[in-house]
């Protein structure tokens, strides 16, 4: 088991919150060490190192978009009043002077989400079945009459526009979000990904909560 951090876009952190997103999708570095023959994927370089940072068993402390309301520097300004998360939303209060700090300056101690790893597995993006987009926090909904020959669930990236973007399929609204943080053409690259499934605490990873699971 090792401690690791993770950085998460906001609208993942939204996803976790509300008790949507059970999986998450990271993209190798080492793309061209991969190869798939069959059904089973193997590496053309065996003797390299894996590439996957992850294992199960890995507790992983999530790191967001945030601002901090004083100097982190001492005991006394560490503590959920100090820190503004993008993903909540919820105005900036005392922070409105502090600058936005991306995912990557969050330090161990601001992290409010601890992800259990339970499995991990080396697969392209494009084999995304509609059970992962759904695992992976695509928002669901009841048929609209604004969408046409609307059926069933419908579902919507989360991150594009509310009224247009919904779609009677998930991994469409999955690649949708996928290409709107990734880029235009991210999806059609189709890289090969780690795929982490997890259990989320919604405590510091060095929380009694997150020590206990």
């Amino acid at each position: 088991m090792t401690d690791r951090p993770i950085n998460l876009k906001a609208h993942d952190v939204a996803a976790i919150l509300a008790g949507r997103k059970s999986q998450h999708r990271v993209v190798l570095k080492d793309q061209a060490t991969w190869e798939r023959v069959g059904d089973a994927i193997l590496r053309r370089y065996p003797r390299q190192k894996s590439g996957v940072p992850y294992q199960p068993g890995d507790r992983l402390w999530c790191r967001e978009t945030h601002r901090l309301t004083d100097c982190p520097c001492t005991e006394a300004c560490r503590g959920p009043g100090h820190v503004w998360y993008e993903a909540d939303r919820s105005g900036y209060r005392n922070v409105y002077l502090n600058r936005l700090r991306p995912s990557t300056n969050m330090p161990r101690w601001a992290s409010r989400i601890t992800l259990l790893v339970s499995d991990v597995r080396v697969l392209r993006l494009q084999s995304l079945s509609e059970a992962d987009a759904i695992a992976e926090g695509i928002l669901v909904g009841e048929p609209m009459p604004e969408v046409p020959d609307s059926e069933g669930d419908i579902y919507h990236d989360g991150v594009t526009d509310p009224i247009d973007g919904w779609t009677r399929d998930p991994v469409e609204a999955f690649a949708n979000r996928w290409s709107a943080t990734h880029g235009p053409h991210a999806w059609d690259r189709n890289p090969w990904c780690c795929v982490l499934t997890f259990r989320a605490i919604l405590a510091n990873i060095d929380a009694p909560e997150a020590q206990a699971a």
